[in-house]
């Protein structure tokens, strides 16, 4: 795809962009935000990798309706 704007490349489920989103914000922060957003069965970010921008993290459905909420 080239070179794309972020909300492109993520809108899109661009892998190799989500993951360098993650690399910049890092995943405590991501983590952190996640937990803000009523994500409730989250492992220590140190458990998570590249792979949580890609939706490893488990959720409920109710947990993904809320924070689009």
């Amino acid at each position: 795809h080239g070179t794309v704007p972020l909300r492109v490349a993520l809108g899109s489920s661009l892998n190799v962009p989500a993951v360098r989103v993650l690399g910049l914000v890092g995943v405590d922060s991501f983590v952190r935000k996640l937990k803000e957003l009523g994500f409730k069965n989250l492992e220590e970010p140190e458990f998570y990798g590249p792979s949580l921008a890609l939706g490893t993290a488990d959720a409920s459905l109710w947990e993904l309706t809320n924070a689009y909420r």
